[in-house]
């Protein structure tokens, strides 16, 4: 709801209504999966390269989902971890995202290279929209397979649209690699301001 989202984003150090303002101005686009598709063609959809990434993190990690598997203690430490060790953000914060998850307005799915959990992948979900939200790993080419198998997680609970995240709004190397990693996916570019979420 907005006032959730208001919370969280006063806990992250943001005035409420701050992303609606930005999304009202935005002249970037979000990339988009349409979750209808055969999940044969979702999977073609994915570039030749992040199929091989994605099949080798399948076979290389145990791959667990919450709900039903409790992880999301995992996923904080993890976060902090791959911050270097510093938390970015309040604990507020995570105490929201963990309450979504426990209402089933989130997923989380993470991997473990025996017990150590080397990534996750946060995605929030309300109705039949899915939003990939936060990815931290403590090892490179963990996340392609937690994306695909939270993709295809949305796709069995029923959603329909999976948006991977914004393009074209890239400053940052950083944020130009995770750009590049999110076209990877198939779908197609929306313009975030006629979306409705």
């Amino acid at each position: 709801s907005s006032k959730e989202w208001h919370c969280y984003e006063k806990e992250y150090g943001d005035e409420p209504g701050t992303r609606s303002r930005l999304l009202a101005e935005a002249t970037w686009a979000t990339r988009v999966v349409d979750l209808a598709l055969d999940e044969s063609v979702l999977w073609r959809d994915i570039a030749p390269t992040m199929r091989h990434v994605v099949t080798r993190g399948e076979r290389e990690l145990s791959i667990q989902v919450q709900p039903p598997t409790p992880l999301f203690e995992c996923y904080r430490l993890v976060h902090i971890l791959a911050a270097g060790g510093q938390p970015t953000r309040a604990r507020a914060t995570y105490d929201l995202q963990h309450r979504w998850l426990n209402d089933g307005h989130a997923l989380l799915v993470a991997g473990f290279d025996g017990l150590r959990c080397v990534g996750a992948c946060y995605v929030n979900r309300w109705e039949s929209w899915c939003y990939y939200s936060s990815g931290p790993s403590g090892r490179r080419s963990v996340m392609p397979a937690l994306l695909w198998r939270a993709i295809r997680e949305c796709k069995y609970l029923g959603n329909m649209t999976f948006e991977i995240g914004w393009i074209g709004h890239a400053t940052t190397d950083k944020e130009k690699s995770i750009e590049w990693f999110k076209s990877r996916w198939g779908g197609k570019d929306e313009d975030l301001r006629a979306l409705s979420h």
